[in-house]
């Protein structure tokens, strides 16, 4: 019983984290307002479709399948790789301003750094 009381516990943080830190970056994309390097987005993107089509593939679509969602699933990852490369660069720049140090999970540091200012009790 205790176990599961943990378990239902630890669930509800990680929904709560994610649903804090899908809010912080919502936020900071609506807020700061820039251009995005066009060949960053571009790579990104071409790297996300290949990803999503390969995942697709190893679920067992079909070659045919692909291609004829290929401009549909395109056109989804677009927006996403915009956004992607904004948020490195706006928690790039949060970490310099903050002396953080780069590391594989810039945007976990930077995003318990904005949850440290935050204010609980409201």
């Amino acid at each position: 019983r205790e176990a599961i009381r943990a378990q239902l516990m630890v669930e509800k943080y990680r929904e709560r984290r994610q649903d804090i830190d899908s809010y912080i970056r919502q936020h900071l994309l609506k807020n700061i307002k820039f251009e995005a390097p066009k060949n960053e987005i571009e790579r990104l993107h071409k790297e996300l479709v290949g990803r999503e089509k390969l995942n697709l593939h190893y679920r067992g679509v079909s070659e045919e399948d692909l291609d004829k969602y290929s401009k549909e699933l395109e056109d989804k990852m677009k927006p996403l790789a915009e956004e992607e490369v904004k948020l490195y660069y706006i928690f790039e720049a949060i970490a310099k301003q903050e002396g953080l140090k780069a590391s594989n999970n810039l945007n976990e540091a930077v995003v318990g750094l904005i949850l440290s200012f935050a204010d609980f009790k409201k």
